[in-house]
């Protein structure tokens, strides 16, 4: 809190209301939630008794990322061309903001009762686990109960020492299609590419597998894929590879047109 004034910062508004800091931050924007500017930087600051206003507001959907969950599927799905399966290369930079940028698209899921296969690598178990408990979600009740799956890099991209982009279109492609004939409508697949740096045999396919997802997606209309890149990891080529791979880029709040097709 900023004791100087008694106001709330964005942090601790975002975490008030329960929903995440871009959400705050674009009702902000579209004059929807009234907030103060303080210092040089014209930081955000709220006043508690405006939060509980637009808490109180019947028009307003605000819960854990309900809003953001319904903004991002919204800007997918004008993004989506001729019925293509959604393929999003979210880029982060820093692991914070990596969960803040994915959180709608798996909540979107959860809420629905639709299934995700995470494929972590710079990110653990452990990670994963406080986000959800974050959210109220038990993780290992998600896993039970088959709302999530959890598999290493080392178990799915690099499961033979080396990537190849061939067995791992099958991997995806098996994984979905499991998912779809358990019976559900809708299937989230999620990778962290950060695997990429590990130097093992095989990693400079992982453009051509990226490019292929979309002809695998144009095989599955109710599979979406979030593919992870770390911006301070990868160099400006590579962000422009994947950027040429995706029919959609995610970089902070916003959601764009990527290069492909």
């Amino acid at each position: 809190m900023d004791k100087a004034n008694g106001l709330l910062t964005l942090e601790e508004a975002a975490r008030y209301l329960g929903v995440s800091k871009t959400s705050l931050r674009r009702w902000t924007n579209e004059g929807r939630l009234a907030c103060h500017r303080v210092g040089v930087r014209r930081e955000r600051r709220f006043d508690i008794q405006m939060l509980n206003e637009f808490l109180a507001d019947g028009d307003l959907v605000v819960g854990k990322a309900v809003a953001e969950a319904g903004d991002v599927a919204q800007g997918l799905a004008e993004m989506t061309r001729g019925g293509m399966a959604r393929h999003v290369c979210l880029f982060y930079r820093d692991a914070n903001e990596q969960w803040e940028n994915f959180r709608p698209y798996f909540l979107d899921h959860f809420k629905a009762g639709a299934p995700t296969v995470y494929l972590y690598d710079s990110s653990n178990p452990q990670d994963i686990a406080r986000h959800l408990a974050e959210e109220g979600i038990d993780a290992g009740e998600a896993q039970r109960s088959g709302l999530l799956q959890l598999y290493s890099s080392r178990d799915t991209y690099l499961k033979t020492g080396r990537f190849s982009a061939d067995l791992m279109i099958e991997t995806m492609r098996s994984f979905a299609m499991d998912l779809i004939e358990r019976g559900s409508k809708r299937q989230l697949l999620v990778g962290e590419m950060s695997w990429f740096f590990t130097e093992a045999e095989g990693v400079g396919e992982i453009h051509d597998y990226e490019g292929r997802l979309n002809e695998l997606l144009a095989e599955l209309p109710s599979v979406t894929i979030v593919c992870h890149y770390d911006m301070r990891r990868f160099d400006a080529e590579n962000a422009l590879w994947a950027c040429c791979s995706h029919p959609v880029v995610q970089l902070g709040e916003r959601l764009q047109r990527g290069f492909y097709g």
